[in-house]
């Protein structure tokens, strides 16, 4: 049977000062509040009718629009009427495209829900972030068709050069 001679049980040390307390330790990390920030906010607003698809991409990939790094190419998930609207709502030229189907209030909707998403994990989010967040959401819509390939049949075989 094995002895214990140093055996001391937590119940036997005593406390002579606060200070000796330790600190609580923190039970969840920062990213998983500002998970729960990012579904309360889904619960409280729903997200324009041009990029309503959004509630439907999850937390986590609402999390990586408004933080990851900052994406500026909105020509490649919008056609090129938005990218001209866009380009106008930006500069703050009155005129829109016609052919267009976000006008400016739409991209202004957009951005302001874009702003309160970006809220939701950071404390004063800077406009080229919000824009960044905006440019992410969209991307995760179907607003440009991907290119076509070329359809492969199982039986055709490619004919041996001789």
């Amino acid at each position: 049977m094995p002895t214990y001679v140093n055996y001391m049980s937590d119940a036997s040390l005593t406390s002579s000062s606060d200070s000796d307390d330790e600190d609580e330790e923190q039970l969840y990390d920062d990213r998983d509040q500002e998970y729960w920030a990012i579904e309360a906010f889904l619960e409280e607003y729903c997200p324009p009718s041009a990029i309503e698809y959004v509630t439907k991409i999850g937390t986590v990939a609402l999390y990586g629009c408004a933080t990851d790094p900052v994406r500026t190419d909105i020509a490649s998930v919008v056609p090129w009427k938005h990218v001209n609207t866009w380009n106008s709502f930006w500069s703050g030229r009155a005129g829109e495209v016609e052919r267009s189907s976000f006008s400016h209030d739409e991209w202004d909707n957009m951005g302001r829900w874009a702003m309160q998403l970006c809220e939701c994990c950071m404390e004063q989010p800077t406009m080229i972030q919000i824009r960044s967040c905006m440019i992410r959401l969209l991307g995760h819509g179907r607003f440009i068709r991907p290119p076509a390939g070329r359809a492969v049949l199982p039986w055709a075989h490619r004919r041996r050069r001789r």
